[in-house]
């Protein structure tokens, strides 16, 4: 019943009608409610919540196959809060998860967002399709012709804290990893396969510093963060409307 309670929050919020509705009475206070669990106190996620309905990422019309309101929120919160220096997600599609971190690390006025994708074209109106082990059918990663790349919808004046790197994850992130040493959160949104996941927690986790977060999208695509969860036994975990997070 409660699974398929959130399924119905998540299949309302996309339509516009609802989301205001969907925003104000499940997404944020669930995001507030983790924020509390893992910070300690709900006081300072109230703090920034104003600032949530002026940000680009909630405003700006986004591309489809972009991150959902409570990753926007859930990853808004906890970088204004936790002040990180370090910031790695793998897929950045058109750019909503990213500009919200870059809006929160600019904010903080301190902080790095590294971001890796691999910038594949798609012709036509639309990217096309393809369904999960689990029956749910996602977008492949794509960036419409004529634009420049992933991330093409982040505005200019949050890109300099961007390191956008190009190329397929399985490669840069180990790279990556081992180059910045520490990385205070890591949040997944690429290939929703079990291999390229388990790969990028496994690839992620050891780099995370105490206290800093794994956070993934889309969960509910196989076993692959249920899997991983019960084997390195984190100090929190929580999953919501597909979107995973756990803290070292």
């Amino acid at each position: 019943m409660v699974g398929w309670a959130l399924r119905y929050v998540e299949i309302m919020s996309r339509r516009p009608a609802f989301r205001g509705i969907i925003l104000r009475y499940f997404v944020i206070p669930e995001a507030v409610r983790v924020v509390r669990e893992v910070c300690g106190s709900a006081e300072k996620a109230q703090q920034y919540l104003s600032e949530l309905r002026d940000m680009q990422a909630m405003k700006k019309k986004f591309a489809i196959w972009h991150a959902g309101d409570f990753d926007v929120a859930i990853l808004y919160l906890l970088i204004r809060i936790t002040k990180p220096e370090v910031v790695v997600e793998t897929g950045i599609s058109s750019g909503r998860s990213s500009t919200a971190i870059l809006e929160a690390l600019v904010k903080n006025g301190k902080g790095t967002l590294y971001s890796i994708d691999f910038p594949k074209i798609y012709e036509g109106k639309t990217p096309g399709k393809y369904v999960t082990v689990n029956g749910k059918k996602e977008f492949r990663p794509f960036v419409p012709p004529n634009e420049e790349g992933p991330g093409w919808l982040i505005p200019s004046e949050l890109r300099s804290r961007w390191v956008r790197v190009l190329g397929d994850s399985r490669v840069e992130l180990p790279k990556l990893a081992a180059e910045v040493k520490k990385i205070d959160i890591f949040y997944h949104d690429s290939d929703h396969t079990y291999e390229t996941m388990t790969f990028e927690y496994e690839t992620a986790w050891p780099a995370i510093s105490s206290g800093g977060f794994l956070i993934s999208d889309d969960v509910r695509s196989n076993d692959a963060f249920e899997d991983y969860v019960r084997k390195i036994r984190p100090a929190y975990g929580h999953i919501y409307n597909g979107l995973g997070i756990v803290m070292k």
